[in-house]
């Protein structure tokens, strides 16, 4: 699946809020099961633990009611929400290395 992503085709672009995303992540669990009367075993998301969380207005393209008036889930959506959570962990990853970096560098000199 493609879509147009050059920024000559986008306005109103904005940062995604690294925390929303990992709050989202913390209350949605990926789960596995199988449809009914299939056995195939699939890895996925219940559309409506999306509906039951208040997501941001812009993520309600993720979760829909289709025609049938089931739900529907377009996953590619989620990839920007796991991708801001990963970004902004490994930021903290980084400034905590480091802190312990100074902390072991200040022990060393004390003894």
């Amino acid at each position: 699946m493609t879509e147009i992503s050059d920024k000559q085709f986008k306005e109103n672009v904005k940062e995604v809020d690294s925390k929303k995303c990992i709050e989202m992540i913390k209350y949605i669990k990926p789960k596995t099961y199988n449809h009914i009367g299939k056995t195939r075993k699939c890895i996925g998301y219940i559309a409506d633990d999306f509906k039951s969380k208040k997501m941001p207005d812009e993520w309600d393209n993720i979760v829909f009611d289709g025609d049938d008036g089931f739900l529907r889930m377009d996953y590619s959506k989620t990839t920007p929400i796991l991708w801001s959570a990963l970004q902004s962990l490994i930021k903290e990853v980084e400034t905590l290395k480091k802190e312990i970096s100074k902390l072991k560098g200040k022990g060393k000199g004390s003894k």
